[in-house]
């Protein structure tokens, strides 16, 4: 099929056959080579390890320090603040639910009441706030047993 492609747009004549087959052989086997043979991008942006960018000490200690090496936890300017809760009441006032609430309910009162009070979010160990939330964290705790197992 493709020789009679051939004949039929270059003629009869052999010689010129033989050329256009041989022009268009040396055309693939130069394509293949370059596919094979060119350069290639690296895959990423990092050319070296971490610890071949590492700089003599003089270098580094010139510069500015590091920012991040030094950063700090951002605190409140001024006193939280532990309102809004009732530890010395029945299971369910602690959580705020109705006494014949479901666990899923409870479940939930508990969850928004501990990112509100966790300890850990308020207050520096060891200061009155953090003393505050880690009573109420433990009647959080408490009232969210005793209902749980009042459920069962």
């Amino acid at each position: 099929m493709i020789r009679q492609f051939l004949l039929a747009t270059f003629g009869a004549d052999p010689r010129v056959l033989t050329i256009v087959l041989e022009i268009a052989l040396i055309a693939v086997i130069v394509g293949v080579v370059w596919i094979l043979r060119r350069p290639r991008e690296a895959e990423s942006g990092f050319k070296f390890r971490e610890a071949d960018r590492l700089k003599p000490a003089q270098e580094r200690a010139s510069k500015a320090p590091d920012l991040l090496a030094h950063a700090q936890m951002k605190r409140p300017a001024r006193a939280l603040r532990l309102e809004g809760i009732r530890i010395d009441g029945e299971p369910h006032e602690v959580l705020g639910v109705a006494a014949t609430a479901s666990p899923a309910e409870i479940q939930r009162a508990y969850r928004d009441l501990m990112k509100r009070y966790h300890p850990d979010r308020i207050g520096a160990p060891g200061s009155r706030e953090w003393q505050d939330s880690q009573k109420i964290a433990e009647a959080i705790n408490h009232a969210k047993e005793v209902l749980l197992k009042s459920k069962v």
